[in-house]
């Protein structure tokens, strides 16, 4: 049986090397400068997994856990892996993803393969102490080490991955890209106390339902959408004028009214959008 721990590493690994040109990158648990020893173009990478916090409920299998990573690497190379590192982060950074998992069921006595949904959060490379002197088949060689770490949070159960929604503007659809939202049901009542009676009556009319989506605004021609929200504010048509639909996959549903505003506080930049139906 294989851990989620040796899946991850292997992704990292394959993941780096797609910035690091024609530079092995060997994988360990250890230090060890004997990669470098018999290949001083190699790429270290020492992984090390730290303690993980689970969810603590039985047959509920959220877990974080975090890879502490040491690369050491030729001191002139220290900039290209940097810049690798870099283009690493940038380019998967909060992405989910999904690996297999063989996992011993006691109630059934098999293996089952389990699939495990993840999103790794990644902190940047920082270079620590000066180089170091290293022996390569004879002559000295001097390398730098890089330390970084990523936060997992992985589940095979769980529902974490956000749903998908996207807003549909007279005809037009815009994925919604928000850091944050919730949805609402609150009925309407109109209350009345009956003769004699101690607890009032809620007499239900309506329904009103709400969703709520906070979004982190973009530098112009980034989002379509948060461009089209940032315009609403000095446009002489505004979106009251236009049709609006919500769509959550294969869902939609019409929105009646609207609330938008926009937030400036410590150096960004929040857009909330309620929508109701």
């Amino acid at each position: 049986m294989r851990t989620f721990e040796q899946k991850y590493k292997e992704k990292f690994r394959e993941q780096l090397a797609q910035f690091v040109i024609d530079k092995p990158i060997i994988v360990s648990n250890d230090i060890s400068y004997e990669p470098l020893e018999n290949d001083a173009n190699a790429l270290v990478a020492i992984i090390r997994t730290g303690a993980g916090l689970t969810s603590g409920r039985s047959g509920f299998d959220l877990i974080n856990v975090t890879f502490n990573i040491t690369l050491i690497t030729a001191s002139n190379d220290l900039q290209k892996v940097l810049g690798a590192l870099t283009s690493l982060v940038w380019n998967y950074q909060g992405n989910w993803d999904s690996v297999e998992l063989p996992i011993y069921n006691v109630k059934t006595k098999n293996l089952e393969d389990r699939t495990y949904i993840f999103k790794p959060v990644f902190t940047t490379p920082v270079v620590i102490g000066g180089e170091q002197e290293v022996k390569v088949e004879g002559e000295t060689l001097e390398v730098s080490s890089v330390v970084m770490s990523v936060t997992v949070g992985y589940s095979s159960n769980a529902d974490m991955k956000p749903d998908n929604f996207e807003l549909e503007i007279d005809g037009v659809k815009y994925p919604i890209n928000a850091i944050r939202y919730d949805m609402s049901s609150v009925p309407v009542s109109d209350p009345s106390l009956p003769m004699g009676e101690r607890f009032v009556k809620q007499n239900i009319t309506n329904d009103t339902i709400a969703f709520n989506f906070s979004l982190l605004k973009t530098l112009p021609g980034v989002d379509p959408l948060i461009d089209v929200l940032t315009a609403e504010f000095f446009a002489d048509v505004g979106l009251s004028s236009k049709n609006l639909r919500l769509y959550r996959g294969t869902d939609v549903v019409d929105i009646q009214t609207f609330q938008l505003t926009e937030v400036f506080e410590n150096g960004s930049k929040i857009i909330n959008l309620v929508l109701s139906r």
